[in-house]
């Protein structure tokens, strides 16, 4: 956990309890609402978590406190009734607020990368379907325009994270946000220092197989799987940025014998990578299109290279032939540097998988 310095503090003057302005109604005009404080420099490169709209800090399900909301300028801020349910996260609490019609948020943090996770989660009853709540934000000079939270997160009360490497270099980290349709509204803000992020990724990596051995993970599981053939996939490990999705037990599969091993994925990753011998392997990778918000063939496209082989303009929907349906792509590589790596590119929507697997040949 990360702790400021003196001087952090919440400074909004709207109710946690106040409902988001009716659709259409432009952003409040920041004069009426004073600017709340910006957080101050993380000690030691620490990592930031801001729950916006919340007048207390929250602890999640892995034992991270998020801070009270701050660093927001201009905008409201409301609140939803502890019934509300949000699908899609094992911490539903930390969208039931948010803050709504600002112009910016700024925190200053030593300069270097990070890796930023923007929440989300449409939980206004006033919006109603796509294209009733627009807007664009830019992360550090990374441009989001004509975002559409529901339909990033495939309907309301769903939760979205939106992951973004970034650069500081002035000692500030800031995000500014556009009105198109509506306000645009924020859940939760979390800043990792890349160095940091990267430890995390090494220590959870798979260690090194013994002997040949074959390496078996469940994308986006918080425990093993055993498959019908009695062989037992690890839990989540080796990615690097994105996050991960569970879905429900009751959610079909075709093409396979163990749909428990695609209702699990990791999405919106940078990498996925893994210690083993050097020798010649199988790697299989196991994606199934689970997300209600993908209708139909080119609303995900995605790059990814397995140790040198490219695969461009990837389509789940395509290979699988439909939604919720397995697709095992097999490629044949070799390990020279004792470590096997994937590298995903996003065309259109972040790239999913759903399971790895890397066989050696005899």
């Amino acid at each position: 956990m990360f702790t400021f310095v003196t001087g952090c503090q919440t400074n909004n003057q709207g109710s946690a309890q106040s409902a988001p302005a009716p659709a259409q109604t432009p952003a409040p005009p920041a004069t009426t609402v004073q600017t709340p404080a910006v957080p101050a420099v993380a000690a030691v490169q620490g990592v930031i978590r801001i729950k916006a709209g919340s007048s207390e800090p929250f602890t999640d399900s892995s034992g991270n406190v998020w801070q009270a909301e701050q660093g927001f300028s201009g905008g409201d801020v409301a609140g939803h009734d502890s019934s509300v349910t949000i699908a899609n996260t094992k911490d539903p609490g930390l969208f039931l607020s948010e803050h709504y019609g600002m112009d910016s948020f700024s925190c200053a943090v030593p300069n270097g990368k990070y890796i930023a996770k923007l929440y989300f989660a449409e939980t206004y009853d006033g919006i109603t379907g796509p294209g009733g709540r627009v807007f664009s934000f830019n992360v550090q000079g990374r441009e989001f325009k004509d975002f559409d939270v529901w339909v990033k997160a495939g309907g309301p009360n769903r939760a979205y994270v939106e992951t973004v490497p970034v650069e500081v270099t002035d000692g500030k980290f800031k995000i500014t946000f556009t009105s198109n349709v509506e306000n645009p509204q924020i859940n939760a803000v979390e800043l990792i220092p890349a160095s940091f992020a990267a430890a995390v990724q090494a220590s959870a990596a798979p260690a090194a197989a013994t002997a040949p051995g074959v390496i078996r993970i469940k994308a986006g599981s918080s425990a093993p799987f055993t498959d019908s053939s009695g062989n037992v996939w690890q839990a989540e490990q080796g990615f690097e940025g994105g996050d991960v999705i569970e879905r429900d037990a009751s959610t079909e599969i075709a093409n396979t014998k163990d749909a428990g091993l695609y209702r699990s994925e990791h999405y919106g990753m940078s990498s996925f990578s893994c210690a083993i011998p050097n020798g010649k392997y199988v790697a299989k990778l196991h994606f199934a299109e689970t997300f209600e918000g993908i209708t139909g063939a080119g609303q995900r496209v995605f790059s990814f290279n397995v140790q040198g082989h490219e695969f461009k303009d990837f389509d789940v929907f395509v290979k699988a032939g439909g939604s919720n349906r397995a697709y095992i792509e097999t490629v044949p590589v070799e390990v020279t540097n004792g470590k096997f790596t994937i590298t995903f590119t996003t065309n259109v929507e972040n790239p999913q998988i759903n399971a790895i697997e890397i066989v050696p040949q005899s």
